[in-house]
């Protein structure tokens, strides 16, 4: 509508009308009404002059008569005044009309002072229903104005303008849908006010079917929690559980503006990358670009290419910037199938590697430390300072091989450990019962001896490269791209140090490498590496030696075996050749559970759960712990019970064997003659009459559990020091139970910790070997599990039929971009509230799978010693079957760790590299010939000078535990 435009000044109080050549064709609406109606406002109404006592009525029944006499409608007033040159003027309407409350008042009461005017004066029907069309269309050109010009402020608003080539992973990082809200409201309030009417007007909670919600259930969890606690938990409850309306209001916006110019396209550009995260087909995202919601497929794969390159110019400014950093590398093999197949066309493997970085946290550097070799110590540059990391001039002859084997700190740690792991299960099912004990006691923690800070790790995925790093030639030509692609040279690394982290076969071929260039130029030696093993693959590889070891008899018959506990709980698929790892170690941790439970209760003779519940409500359960330690947990009890047997075969097979040896040849029976000759048989069949295979098995299988539940709650809990300490027990576990390679890695770690490495770049491992990626508790991983993570995603998302420009893309492009995914797709979930729905590794309840495997051990009782308990009844046969014994993984590894300690020691000195050799002890079962009795007995001699080293005796084992441990 066009109406005449005047011009509004006020100076000095009086009012004055200037016109802007009003167009005389053009009448404004309700003008006639207002002239011929002039001499009807009472006389003392028409002085425009404010009274102090004026009412709102009063100041709007002046403006309805100044709007008269000039000419004006409401509508026409206010336009002036937006158009009006005098600020001040502007300042006093804007204010005005930032006061939403204020406006309505205001349009309500010019049209009740209208109705009253036409009331009261008698004006005719027809003539008050053209007033208030007239002030209805004059407050609509108001609105329509005020929303066509935020409308046209939000358009010129850069921060909702994104070009594609503008993405960087600081704007994954921090992205947040309230971000868009909050411009929206700050620039047009209006315009938001309006949608937020139309979305929440008459909005009930409780009338929604989404938010009905037990009362119950609310004040049961308000009953749980802290208040602090309980509130944060209800926000993030409703936040999930509500619609966002919001959130809706800002896509409804975004769509409207993204309709009047393609450049106003930031929610539509993320909106296109959450898309492509979620592997959403390119035809539903053209669908969605149609509607508004996410711009073109093109355009995503630019922002993708764009963000890309923008990871690798920030981590190349922050290594030139002179901050530290790691590299961890793993192999990428799948298999490129063919939907036809020809002479050129097959299914191959296709190898690749995985790169990934990760900005180090250093700890403070102490100038007085005796281990720095340098005076001068700076961290400019390249990596961090060699002299700062590594000791100069090593005497590796003087190397004391207890310190390598941390045998000392072992004995002193392991029965913290466990103790905090008995009270940890006693708590899963009896805490109350605890918390009533007459005694008051303290329970026993799991000590804590290095926790790292709940930080978020900084990490960078690298360009996925077109190379496996399965060899040494392979390794070498990994590093020398991932050093071009960082925009490092190898002359810059000369005398600098880079931790490069992975599994066995990655760390083991970069020591190769290494020894092949240790005569090349000094810049080639790669003596820059740092070698870090991943926690990851370690947890893997125990896990399997673990399950491999104490499986028994595939059938389930043997007692104390994961066999038998697999049968029962109808787990079928953990005895497979490659169980699952998460499934498997749900498994182990509910079968430690269980044990410790079932020992206790043994411990306390308690037939039920519900007794064990009342005898924890009497009894000091602090001494019965320290007793089941001392009975089951000493780790080298079973080797002395073994020994001990072994000794009572030999004893009476001799005896028996010197009887018969007495009588001449020709007097003898063919049972007598078979009796010489099957001498490792008989010791054998002597000596299991005075063992308990089930119980030693039993021992045996919570000792390795133990073990693996201090790697891996250490791993995710970050207790670095923990898992220091832990891989001391690993090297001796993997050398006794066969596991050759990460033995030997282990081992040549725990030289390189504790006789190469300086206090400073022990304690920079500490802080670094571990990575969160969300910063909170509970959230780490190993170095390893980073490229793993990646490797999925890659996985995921590559296509090895695809063109070599796809190729590249992914292997390139979407492989830089996999952190700043993870990134922005947790920022949507998150700033969303969309529910979870589960999770990849989602928990089951296991109380059933509990009750019955407690039910069925208290049966057996496996930790009541039991003589002659060997064999159990044969499957159809008559003859028994001799129950399996368990490797002795601990004792094993005792009597071989030494001299693998000396080797390695004398490797060093000599500047040779040691190559994996099989272990010459193996475990003795079934029949054994005379040169391995020899070598068991040379076993046995090296575990006794062990123990004489360290000043403990055999017998010492059966000591009661009490006089080590300090009251609480």
């Amino acid at each position: 509508m066009k109406f005449r435009q005047k011009l509004v000044k006020i100076n000095g109080g009086q009012t004055e009308v200037v016109s802007r050549d009003p167009d005389p064709n053009v009448q404004a609406p309700g003008e006639d009404f207002f002239r011929s109606n002039q001499r009807d406002i009472p006389a003392e109404n028409q002085n425009l002059a404010e009274n102090a006592e004026d009412t709102t009525a009063d100041k709007l029944h002046r403006v309805l008569v100044y709007a008269s006499r000039q000419g004006f409608t409401v509508g026409s007033l206010l336009c002036a005044s937006f158009n009006e040159e005098d600020e001040r003027i502007k300042r006093r309407v804007g204010v005005f009309l930032q006061h939403p409350d204020e406006v309505e008042i205001v349009l309500r009461k010019l049209l009740d002072r209208a109705r009253e005017l036409g009331s009261n004066r008698g004006l005719a029907l027809l003539q008050r229903n053209k007033l208030e069309r007239t002030i209805q269309m004059a407050t609509r050109d108001i609105v329509q104005e005020i929303l066509e010009k935020e409308f046209e402020e939000l358009t010129r608003c850069k921060e909702l303008m994104k070009p594609a080539k503008a993405i960087n992973p600081e704007d994954c990082r921090s992205f947040t849908w309230d971000r868009f809200m909050t411009v929206y409201t700050k620039r047009a309030p209006f315009l938001i006010k309006l949608f937020r009417e139309l979305v929440f007007k008459n909005q009930n909670r409780k009338d929604d079917p989404e938010n009905n919600e037990n009362e119950e259930e609310i004040e049961n969890e308000r009953a749980n929690m802290d208040p602090e606690e309980y509130t944060e938990y209800i926000g993030l409850k409703n936040k999930r559980r509500f619609k966002n309306r919001d959130l809706m209001i800002s896509a409804a916006v975004s769509i409207l503006l993204f309709g009047r110019s393609q450049k106003i396209n930031a929610f539509q550009t993320f909106m296109g990358m959450y898309l492509e995260i979620m592997k959403v087909p390119k035809r539903p995202i053209a669908v969605l670009n149609k509607i508004g919601l996410s711009v073109s497929y093109p355009t995503i794969v630019n922002a993708i290419k764009a963000n890309g390159t923008a990871v690798i110019d920030e981590i190349r400014s922050r290594i030139r910037g002179g901050e530290a950093f790691a590299i961890m590398y793993d192999n990428l093999v799948q298999k490129g199938h063919v939907g036809e197949q020809s002479l050129t066309n097959r299914t191959v493997l296709h190898k690749h590697t995985v790169v990934a970085a990760t900005i180090l946290r250093l700890p403070e550097i102490i100038k007085n430390d005796i281990d720095l070799q340098v005076d001068d110590i700076t961290l400019d540059g390249i990596g961090l300072p060699r002299g700062l990391c590594f000791l100069k001039d090593v005497d590796w002859v003087n190397v004391d091989p207890m310190i390598v084997i941390g045998y000392r700190d072992m004995v002193e740690l392991w029965p913290q450990f466990v103790a905090g792991y008995i009270t940890q299960s006693l708590q899963g099912v009896a805490e109350e019962n605890m918390a009533q004990n007459e005694l008051k006691l303290k329970p026993m923690e799991v000590p804590e001896i290095y926790q790292m800070d709940h930080l978020r790790s900084e990490i960078y995925v690298l360009s996925t490269q077109d190379q496996e790093e399965g060899t040494i030639e392979g390794n070498i030509a990994v590093i020398e791209r991932i050093n071009k692609e960082l925009g490092v040279q190898e002359e810059e690394l000369m005398e600098r140090v880079v931790p490069y982290g992975g599994d066995q076969l990655t760390t083991n071929r970069q020591r190769s490498a290494q020894q092949l260039r240790v005569r090349d130029i000094i810049h080639r030696r790669l003596i820059n590496i740092s070698q870090w093993n991943g926690e990851l693959h370690i947890t893997m590889c125990l896990q399997q030696l673990i399950m491999g070891i104490n499986m028994g008899e595939k059938g389930g018959r043997e007692p104390a075996s994961l066999a038998r506990m697999i049968l029962v709980l109808g787990r079928e698929k953990l005895g497979g050749e490659k169980p699952e790892f998460h499934a498997c170690h749900r498994f182990l941790m509910l079968v430690l559970d269980t044990l410790l439970l079932v020992a206790v209760m043994t411990k306390l003779n308690a037939k039920t759960m519900s007794a064990l519940k009342s005898a924890l409500e009497k009894v000091d359960w602090n001494k019965e712990i320290k007793g089941i330690i001392s009975d089951i947990f000493a780790m080298r009890k079973v080797s002395l019970l073994r020994k001990r047997a072994e000794e009572y075969g030999r004893s009476e097979y001799a005896r028996q064997a010197t009887e018969i040896k007495l009588l001449p040849k020709g007097l003898r029976t063919p049972e007598q003659e078979r009796f010489l000759k099957q001498r490792a048989k008989k010791i054998e069949e002597f000596g299991d009459k005075k063992r308990d295979i089930v119980h030693e098995n039993i021992m045996l299988l919570l000792q390795h559990l133990i073990i693996y539940k201090w790697q891996y709650t250490s791993m995710k809990n970050g207790d670095t020091g923990a898992l220091e300490h832990c891989k001391d027990f690993l090297c001796v576990l993997f050398h006794g139970g066969g596991n050759h390679n990460y033995a030997q890695e282990l081992l040549e770690q725990a030289i390189d910790r504790k006789c190469v490495w300086t206090s400073w770049y022990r304690q920079m491992w500490r802080e670094n070997i571990l990575q969160n990626l969300t910063g909170r508790p509970g959230g780490y991983v190993g170095v390893d599990e980073i490229c793993e993570i990646a490797v999925r995603h890659i996985k995921q998302d590559y296509n090895p039929r695809g063109t070599w420009q796809s190729k590249r893309f992914h292997l390139e492009d979407i492989s830089r971009n996999i952190m700043s995914f993870r990134d922005l797709k947790f920022n949507i979930h998150s700033s969303a509230g969309a529910q979870t729905y589960g999770s990849r590794h989602s928990r089951v309840d296991v109380s059933k799978d509990r009750e019955l495997l407690i039910r069925i051990l208290l049966e057996e009782d496996l930790f009541t010693w039991k003589e002659g308990r060997t064999t159990v009844d044969s499957c159809g046969g008559t003859v028994p079957h001799r129950i399996k014994p368990t490797v002795d993984c601990y004792y094993q590894g005792m009597m071989i760790l030494p001299k693998k300690v000396g080797q390695a020691l004398e490797a060093r000195a000599s500047g040779e590299l040691v190559e994996d050799e099989v272990d010459e002890v193996e475990v003795a079962e079934g029949e054994s010939s005379d040169e391995q009795r020899d070598k068991e007995e040379e076993g046995m001699h090296i575990g006794e000078e062990l123990d004489d080293l360290l000043g403990l005796q055999l017998d010492d084992l059966y000591v009661d535990l009490d006089s080590d441990w300090e009251d609480d």
